[in-house]
């Protein structure tokens, strides 16, 4: 079959794909790392790119800083390394020492017990 007669054939019907990714790109553009909190990218699966009962591919998350892979529900599948140059603490608020601690932490100063 050529390409003008696919198009022809095609000609009038909507296609409903946008509408099966929407969900899984939506979820993959708002996760998170779940080792380092870095940002991530959707991949398929090498493994299993395809399950029986799912429309779309069988995507993973990549961190692109730790390089780690892990599930939609942010399971680990594979743990992976801090980049050379990459901040670990990138992102995480600084403790501010005049925060009170002190009912977080064990009373010391009458001695140990």
């Amino acid at each position: 079959m050529d390409e003008d007669e696919v198009f022809r054939l095609l000609e009038g019907h909507t296609s409903t794909l946008p509408e099966v990714f929407e969900p899984v790109d939506s979820l993959f553009d708002s996760m998170a790392c779940p080792e380092c909190g870095g940002e991530v990218e959707k991949v398929v699966d090498e493994k299993q790119p395809f399950l029986e009962h799912q429309l779309t591919p069988n995507f993973r998350a990549r961190c692109l800083r730790c390089g780690c892979l892990s599930t939609a529900e942010g399971v680990v599948v594979q743990r992976g390394e801090l980049k050379l140059g990459a901040n670990p603490l990138e992102g995480l608020s600084p403790v501010d020492p005049r925060n009170d601690l002190s009912g977080l932490l064990p009373d010391r100063t009458h001695g140990s017990t």
